[in-house]
């Protein structure tokens, strides 16, 4: 027999049987009964002293806390609702949670009704429903979240015009000022000239020394003249320009691919797949594969099938020739049109159902005429006196 086991013998046989407070096959494991570990309890219960009990009975819990079991056999405390805190040590309920909790010149914030003031210093606030907007006082300017500066007192201007200023000085705003420091006329490496006209002060921009260019845009240095070429239009229209040297495109960093042919044109390589192949000339051109057709005349279709872009197709699907409301068949490779059973018209034009083929199709007082329903007294054979 295994452990916790014994033997016994009864009639010859030995037999083995679990001990006193041991459970299972004898032959196999005998086992204590009750629990070992927690996973022999359901997820919600611990095994304590081989028992499985609820382990929120050995747990305590802070002052407006609840204990409650998860699905691993642990006892965790909560907070009841509306309650926050530490669940071991106790929770308490926020003084508020959102902003109309709170009077309306106050807003919620960490979960304590605060002012929500929060202007720069010497700024007004005003509250309104626990919003609050920042302003300037009177004489005061800008933003008035972070700092209000007083209004300067405007002096007196020094100008009114350019003629009201001394030499290679112009008005702006009142004031005399160097006009190429004001308006920044010149480019970088060029120099800004003031020239005494009236009404309007002038400005000129000249290149520094060893610059030459558009003053007023943009002032290169001064290089000097370097043998080959310096762009396409030098060359020849089947080279180009690549490093002050004109080079056949085609032959220098040819882009096409090898089985690709190349065209030097317009100082540019054009790159086209050879007649009878097909692809990417940039990637791959390639033999383009003959296909064998499905047909070639009628009769090498079944005899409800036309030959139709040499393949095999139904006449009646491809363009079908007949009316909207008609029937299309297919007979000897050709499509055949006819009016439904009933029906009369032209299947090609038109098909109508007829109003009438017998007298009973008719009112009492009518009968069938050339499929029409009309009065015998005025169109039938029978004349009255």
């Amino acid at each position: 027999c295994n452990l916790n086991a014994e033997c016994r013998v009864q009639f010859h046989r030995a037999i083995c049987t679990c001990r006193d407070g041991y459970t299972g096959n004898a032959q196999i494991a005998c086992y204590e009964i009750g629990c070992r570990s927690d996973s022999d309890c359901p997820a919600t219960e611990a095994c304590v002293n081989k028992n499985c009990i609820d382990p929120c009975r050995y747990t305590q819990c802070g002052r407006n806390a609840v204990c409650k079991t998860n699905y691993n056999h642990n006892a965790r405390c909560h907070c009841i609702d509306g309650y926050r805190g530490n669940a071991l040590t106790g929770c308490t309920r926020p003084e508020c949670t959102r902003d109309d909790e709170c009077p309306y010149h106050l807003s919620c914030q960490n979960e304590q009704c605060r002012d929500p003031c929060d202007c720069a210093p010497g700024a007004q606030c005003r509250v309104d429903n626990h919003r609050a907007s920042c302003r300037c006082p009177p004489g005061y300017t800008g933003d008035a979240s972070f700092a209000c500066e007083k209004i300067p007192v405007r002096d007196p201007d020094q100008c009114k015009m350019d003629a009201d200023c001394s030499s290679r000085l112009a008005c702006f705003s009142g004031t005399c000022k160097n006009p190429c420091l004001e308006a920044k006329p010149c480019a970088q490496h060029a120099v800004c000239t003031v020239q005494d006209t009236l009404p309007l002060r002038t400005m000129y921009c000249v290149c520094e020394e060893g610059y030459v260019g558009d003053a007023e845009k943009q002032c290169l240095p001064v290089s000097p003249i370097q043998p080959g070429c310096s762009s396409d239009i030098e060359c020849a229209a089947t080279e180009t320009c690549r490093n002050r040297a004109c080079v056949n495109p085609c032959t220098e960093f040819n882009p096409c691919a090898r089985t690709a042919e190349c065209l030097a044109q317009s100082h540019k390589a054009i790159c086209s797949c050879p007649v009878g192949m097909v692809g990417d000339p940039f990637q791959n051109c390639y033999r383009e594969p003959v296909i064998t057709p499905e047909c070639t005349v009628d009769s090498e279709c079944p005899s409800n099938r036309a030959c139709i872009n040499q393949k095999c197709q139904d006449p009646c699907a491809d363009g079908n020739p007949c009316a909207g409301n008609a029937e299309c068949r297919t007979l000897t490779h050709r499509p055949l049109c006819m009016c439904p059973q009933g029906w009369g018209g032209d299947p090609k034009v038109q098909c109508y159902k007829p109003e009438c083929q017998r007298d009973s199709d008719c009112p009492y007082d009518k009968a069938c005429y050339n499929e029409k329903c009309l009065n015998p007294c005025t169109y039938g054979a029978t004349q009255c006196g």
